[in-house]
C-alpha cells in the first residue's frame, strides 16, 4: 500500500481542522499553504505536541530555508489520496508500543502484540526469559 510521506527536514504531525474533517482535508489544507507559502496557517495545522517541540520562528525558518523541499512536499500532496493509510500508535509499557490502522471504517491491530525472540535465540530461552 502506498503511504504519503511528508518530510521537509523535520518529521511533521498533521492534525485535521475540525471533528468532520478527515486526514486527506489536513493533508489538502496543509498543500495550499505551503504553495501559497503561508507558513502561519501550515504552523496551525501541526499537531500540539509537534508545536510544543518546535516554536513557529523555528518552523518557519526552516521552511524559509528549503523552498524546494516545500514546493515538492507541496506538489506531492496535491489531491493524492486515494491510498491514504491512517494509523495510530499506542504506546504502552516501558517502551512497548503498538500500531493501529484504519481498514474500511474498522481500527485493526498492525504489528506484532506478542514479543517475539531477537535473531539467534532459541526458543526455549525466549520463553524462560520471560
Amino acid at each position: 500500500m502506498k503511504r504519503i510521506a511528508v518530510v521537509v527536514g523535520l518529521s511533521l504531525g498533521l492534525v485535521a481542522c475540525g471533528p468532520h474533517t478527515g486526514p486527506d482535508k489536513a493533508l489538502d489544507a496543509y498543500s495550499r499553504a505551503l504553495h501559497a507559502q503561508d507558513f502561519d496557517a501550515a504552523y496551525a495545522l501541526m499537531s500540539s505536541s509537534f508545536r510544543a517541540k518546535v516554536s513557529r520562528d523555528e518552523f518557519v525558518r526552516m521552511l524559509r530555508d528549503n523552498p524546494r523541499e516545500v514546493q515538492d512536499t507541496a506538489s506531492r500532496l496535491d489531491g493524492r489520496h486515494e491510498h491514504l493509510e491512517v494509523s495510530a500508535e499506542l504506546e504502552y509499557g516501558l517502551g512497548d508500543s503498538m500500531r493501529l490502522v484504519q481498514e474500511s471504517g474498522h481500527w485493526r491491530i498492525a504489528s506484532d502484540t506478542c514479543r517475539r525472540p531477537s535473531i539467534g535465540m532459541t526458543r526455549a530461552s525466549w520463553i524462560i526469559s520471560e
